[in-house]
């Protein structure tokens, strides 16, 4: 880094401290973080998800449902195959799927859907189906969690 950018990037960096209030000291600065650490506050959590006798997966579908997302119940992960195959063919899409590497699809019995080609890797533009596994979910917000990585690439 060159001597001016260095002072540039401290310049800018001063004054983002001082529009917060911070202390020019470090261990000032520290001592804050430490203290934030230490004590966490709570998060704000919607009103919605905080109803007596609210049921979450309900609460999840219907935000899922007002994002314009299509939610399948299905009884058991083992019917997964079966109904990805039925969602392609009622929605006349091409019986070819892209996957990650996660060791999570490879539980499943695929001969089942016998006619679903299924592809590794990320996906490419010319892929019109791939699936990403959600690790997690905000019934709250009908946010879906995935970790990105070469298991389970957020382009799918």
């Amino acid at each position: 880094m060159k001597p001016s950018e260095n002072k540039s990037r401290h310049a800018i960096l001063d004054a983002i401290r001082h529009s917060h209030g911070s202390a020019d000291d470090k261990e000032s600065r520290r001592a804050t973080v430490r203290q934030r650490l230490s004590a966490p506050k709570a998060n704000l959590v919607p009103a919605r998800a905080t109803q007596p006798g609210i049921d979450k997966m309900a609460l999840m579908i219907d935000q899922l449902r007002r994002q314009l997302a299509e939610v399948t119940i299905i009884d058991s992960k083992k019917e997964i195959p079966a109904t990805i195959a039925n969602i392609l063919r009622e929605n006349n899409l091409p019986s070819k799927v892209r996957l990650g590497e996660d060791p999570y699809w490879k539980d499943f019995s695929w001969d089942h859907s016998q006619t679903l080609e299924r592809l590794a890797g990320p996906a490419d533009p010319d892929d019109q189906v791939s699936l990403a596994r959600a690790v997690s979910a905000a019934a709250e917000t009908g946010t879906l969690f995935l970790l990105s990585g070469p298991e389970n690439p957020t382009t799918n």
